[in-house]
Protein backbone atom coordinates (compact mmCIF):
# COMPACT_ATOMS: atom_id res chain seq x y z
CA UNK A 1 0.00 0.00 0.00
CA UNK A 2 1.32 3.44 -0.85
CA UNK A 3 1.95 5.45 2.31
CA UNK A 4 1.10 9.15 1.82
CA UNK A 5 3.85 11.67 2.37
CA UNK A 6 3.49 13.21 5.82
CA UNK A 7 1.69 10.20 7.34
CA UNK A 8 2.48 9.91 11.05
CA UNK A 9 0.54 6.72 11.78
CA UNK A 10 -1.81 4.17 10.24
CA UNK A 11 -4.84 2.22 11.42
CA UNK A 12 -5.69 -0.98 9.53
CA UNK A 13 -9.07 -2.63 10.15
CA UNK A 14 -10.33 -5.95 8.76
CA UNK A 15 -14.06 -6.81 8.79
CA UNK A 16 -15.60 -10.01 7.43
CA UNK A 17 -19.09 -11.38 6.92
CA UNK A 18 -19.07 -14.48 9.15
CA UNK A 19 -17.99 -12.72 12.36
CA UNK A 20 -19.21 -13.47 15.90
CA UNK A 21 -22.79 -12.62 14.90
CA UNK A 22 -23.19 -15.88 12.89
CA UNK A 23 -22.46 -19.57 13.35
CA UNK A 24 -20.11 -21.03 12.41
CA UNK A 25 -17.80 -18.08 12.85
CA UNK A 26 -14.82 -17.56 10.53
CA UNK A 27 -11.52 -16.27 11.84
CA UNK A 28 -9.45 -14.10 9.51
CA UNK A 29 -6.06 -12.77 10.60
CA UNK A 30 -4.51 -9.46 9.62
CA UNK A 31 -0.70 -9.45 9.30
CA UNK A 32 1.04 -6.13 8.69
CA UNK A 33 4.65 -5.80 7.57
CA UNK A 34 6.10 -2.30 8.02
CA UNK A 35 9.41 -0.57 8.77
CA UNK A 36 9.56 -2.13 12.27
CA UNK A 37 8.97 -5.65 10.92
CA UNK A 38 5.98 -7.98 10.95
CA UNK A 39 3.08 -7.19 13.30
CA UNK A 40 0.88 -10.05 14.50
CA UNK A 41 -1.36 -7.69 16.50
CA UNK A 42 -4.19 -8.43 14.03
CA UNK A 43 -3.98 -12.21 14.53
CA UNK A 44 -6.41 -12.57 17.43
CA UNK A 45 -9.92 -13.87 18.00
CA UNK A 46 -11.28 -10.33 17.64
CA UNK A 47 -13.75 -9.28 14.99
CA UNK A 48 -12.90 -6.90 13.49
CA UNK A 49 -9.12 -7.25 13.59
CA UNK A 50 -7.32 -3.94 14.11
CA UNK A 51 -3.66 -2.90 13.90
CA UNK A 52 -2.18 0.50 14.78
CA UNK A 53 1.31 1.38 13.62
CA UNK A 54 3.51 4.44 13.85
CA UNK A 55 5.24 6.37 11.10
CA UNK A 56 6.33 4.12 8.25
CA UNK A 57 7.57 4.34 4.69
CA UNK A 58 6.46 0.84 3.69
CA UNK A 59 3.24 -1.04 4.40
CA UNK A 60 2.38 -4.56 3.25
CA UNK A 61 -0.80 -6.32 4.33
CA UNK A 62 -1.59 -10.03 4.31
CA UNK A 63 -4.97 -11.53 5.15
CA UNK A 64 -4.99 -15.16 6.23
CA UNK A 65 -8.04 -17.38 6.65
CA UNK A 66 -7.22 -19.11 9.93
CA UNK A 67 -10.62 -20.82 10.09
CA UNK A 68 -13.13 -20.40 7.26
CA UNK A 69 -16.29 -22.51 7.22
CA UNK A 70 -17.75 -21.38 3.90
CA UNK A 71 -16.53 -21.67 0.29
CA UNK A 72 -15.72 -17.93 0.35
CA UNK A 73 -15.43 -15.28 3.05
CA UNK A 74 -16.22 -11.72 1.92
CA UNK A 75 -14.17 -9.12 3.78
CA UNK A 76 -13.56 -5.38 3.87
CA UNK A 77 -10.15 -3.84 4.57
CA UNK A 78 -9.91 -0.21 5.69
CA UNK A 79 -6.61 1.66 5.94
CA UNK A 80 -6.62 5.10 7.58
CA UNK A 81 -3.59 7.37 7.71
CA UNK A 82 -3.06 10.23 10.14
CA UNK A 83 -1.37 13.05 8.27
CA UNK A 84 0.92 15.70 9.67
CA UNK A 85 -0.83 19.10 9.52
CA UNK A 86 0.18 21.07 6.44
CA UNK A 87 1.62 24.50 7.20
CA UNK A 88 -0.04 27.21 5.16
CA UNK A 89 2.87 29.10 3.65
CA UNK A 90 0.65 31.85 2.19
CA UNK A 91 -0.28 33.39 5.57
CA UNK A 92 1.74 35.94 7.51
Amino acid sequence: IDVPKGATSAEIILYWQRDWSVYPTSDLDLLVNWDQGLSYNGATLNSPERVLIGKTKTLYIRIEGYAVYAPTEPYMLIVKFTLQPHKDRTCG
